[in-house]
């Protein structure tokens, strides 16, 4: 029994002395480790100065907030009168003249500018206008109203605030005229994919084609004034080299 009890015992110290070793082994290489990694940092030749001198000796990255600065794209916003090289020239006339008018950002205008639009524009041309409040001073909304013809066209151009081609005015009734009062165009798009409309002209609940020839195009506004922002969208459809119809309705007025 005593044989059998001391084999035991030595079976178990020789156990616990292999598991003191192997944990003694472990600390010492851990502690080695951690303090000549700490010595190199301390031996570190450059002197340091600060929180601001371990920033400035970073590479550049993530963590260098005036990198990060000078590195975010700041989107350009689009040209509301640029031409993508295909629109027709009666377009192309008017985005030239609405670029420089006296309402625009770039206010340049030019004597002829008006009638070099209205050499686009046909003898028999649809306009759809907001119905005016000018005596109230409000805003330009309103039920539309309708008018024929190349006069009543130069007359929309040079009078109706949203049109760059007029006189800036104080639209937003603060005192001054300046840029604040300028119509905000988007660029102009070509309506290509669903030229089919409906409109209810056929009849209650019925309705009938009216689908316009020639080529449509359609640009959206914003005009500031003095209690609120108007929304605009303009229709201009171009058949053969002649503007046939101009649309403008106000689609939104914004407190």
């Amino acid at each position: 029994v005593f044989i059998y009890m001391s084999y035991i015992i030595s079976f178990v110290y020789f156990f616990l002395s292999l598991f003191t070793f192997c944990y003694t082994f472990l600390f010492f290489i851990l502690f080695f480790f951690f303090f000549f990694q700490a010595e190199d940092g301390i031996r570190d030749a450059q002197e340091s100065r600060g929180l601001g001198d371990v920033y400035k000796r970073q590479e550049y990255g993530v963590s260098d907030p005036l990198k990060m600065s000078e590195e975010v794209e700041v989107p350009v916003p689009a040209d509301p009168y640029a031409n993508p090289g295909n629109f027709p020239e009666a377009i192309v006339a008017f985005l030239e003249a609405c670029s420089r008018g006296a309402s625009s950002h770039n206010p340049a205008p030019q004597e002829d500018d008006v009638a070099a639009i209205l050499e686009y524009v046909s003898d028999e041309v649809e306009i759809t206008v907001p119905k005016v409040f000018e005596e109230l001073g409000l805003k330009e909304g309103g039920d539309p109203i309708r008018l024929n013809g190349k006069d009543k066209f130069e007359w929309m151009l040079k009078s109706r605030r949203w049109s760059e081609l007029a006189e800036l005015q104080d639209n937003n009734s603060d005192g001054k005229v300046d840029l604040m009062d300028v119509p905000e165009w988007e660029p102009v798009m070509e309506i290509k994919v669903g030229a089919r409309r409906a409109s209810l002209g056929g009849g209650a609940g019925q309705g009938f084609d009216t689908k316009r020839p020639g080529r449509v195009f359609r640009r959206r506004g914003v005009l500031k004034r003095k209690l609120i922002s108007e929304r605009f969208k303009q229709t201009i459809v171009v058949q053969g080299p002649y503007i046939t119809h101009f649309t403008t309705i106000e689609i939104a007025a914004v407190v």
